[in-house]
């Protein structure tokens, strides 16, 4: 299974990205994963991840409206669930550790979601052109 990365910490701490230059790099990161996974595994038909970032907006603008929940969740005892209590640059994240420390929910569940690997890959494109 491969590992994705959002956020490169020495790339970030060297320059102050706004919004639409880290849409750009986050594009940029997927089309590169679904590239491997079409050369390395050329039989997928459906990408799916399970984490607490599916439940956050500003994550899903990077999917097409199609990305959406299997009804799955993954267990707490991951990185899913608890990697939303780390900031960009690897601190705790404040707001969201008061919010579980307030009252023992997570702010966002660790949901799985999925797509066919072309609607992304077609998303990905019409997104590049934009940019």
């Amino acid at each position: 299974m491969p590992v994705f990365q959002f956020i490169n910490h020495k790339k970030l701490r060297k320059k102050n990205f706004n919004s639409g230059q880290k849409f750009s790099l986050r594009m940029q990161d997927l089309y590169l994963l679904v590239n491997h996974v079409k050369e390395n595994y050329p039989r997928v038909r459906i990408i799916q991840m399970g984490s607490w970032l599916n439940k956050y907006k500003p994550f899903r603008i990077l999917f097409p409206k199609t990305w959406s929940p299997t009804g799955e969740i993954k267990k707490k005892n991951s990185i899913a669930w608890w990697g939303q209590f780390v900031d960009f640059s690897g601190n705790i994240h404040k707001k969201n550790a008061s919010l579980f420390i307030k009252n023992f929910k997570f702010p966002y569940p660790g949901a799985f979601y999925q797509c066919k690997i072309s609607e992304l890959e077609n998303f990905i494109f019409k997104s590049i052109k934009k940019i």
